[in-house]
């Protein structure tokens, strides 16, 4: 976490929305967040299944089909450092983006196993 000009160490579980985080390469990202400044590459495997990390800077992307590996201005929780060192403005707190991946996750997998969309609210 950046404080001020001061660098120190917190624990994942401890980030907050709208801190500032300094990221550096062998780090795992503890949020979702957006970068700031710098430029590194991340490794979305994960996410994406892309075997090539993915490059990470300040510069923000229109659209609105974006995938993960689009997003070259998102840091997603979880998410290695591979190469070079960023800062980025932490959005979701750890446990909201875990929340969030493991929904994600679960409707991946049933869309990919053949399950139907349930239509909530209709006969």
């Amino acid at each position: 976490m950046a404080d001020g000009d001061a660098v120190r160490e917190v624990p994942a579980e401890a980030v907050l929305p709208g801190w500032v985080l300094d990221v550096r390469a062998g780090d795992t990202i503890a949020a979702d967040g957006v970068v700031v400044s710098g430029i590194s590459a991340v490794d979305l495997s994960l996410l994406t299944g892309e075997s090539v990390p993915a490059g990470k800077d300040a510069t923000t992307l229109t659209g609105t089909d974006l995938g993960p590996g689009d997003q070259s201005d998102i840091a997603f929780m979880n998410t290695p450092v591979t190469h070079g060192s960023g800062v980025m403005v932490v959005t979701d707190a750890a446990d909201i983006a875990l929340l969030k991946a493991k929904a994600i996750a679960f409707l991946k997998a049933h869309r990919d196993a053949g399950v139907p969309d349930i239509a909530y609210g209709s006969e």
